[in-house]
């Protein structure tokens, strides 16, 4: 389907009961959490890692949203940006 494996796992945590808002938080903050790293990566704020996404509709009202990634920022440098 073209769909990053990371967001159907999403998108089956929440056809399995988790909210839109849990199912970002399992594959993001609670990894890194359990990973002793959680002050590094899974937060922005500064001096952390600085990966972040960007979508055009909001994840939280729809998980699938995250199918239409337009923006990405790795350690802090943009790799993608669909100005369109």
């Amino acid at each position: 389907e073209g769909v990053n494996v990371t967001v159907k796992e999403m998108e089956h945590y929440v056809d399995a009961g988790l909210s839109p808002l849990e199912a970002i938080q399992t594959s993001s903050l609670n990894g890194a959490e359990l990973m002793g790293i959680g002050k590094q990566i899974g937060v922005v704020e500064p001096g952390t890692q600085a990966d972040l996404i960007a979508t055009r509709d909001n994840p939280l009202e729809d998980i699938r949203a995250l199918r239409g990634i337009f923006f990405v920022m790795q350690s802090g440098s943009v790799i993608r940006w669909d100005h369109a």
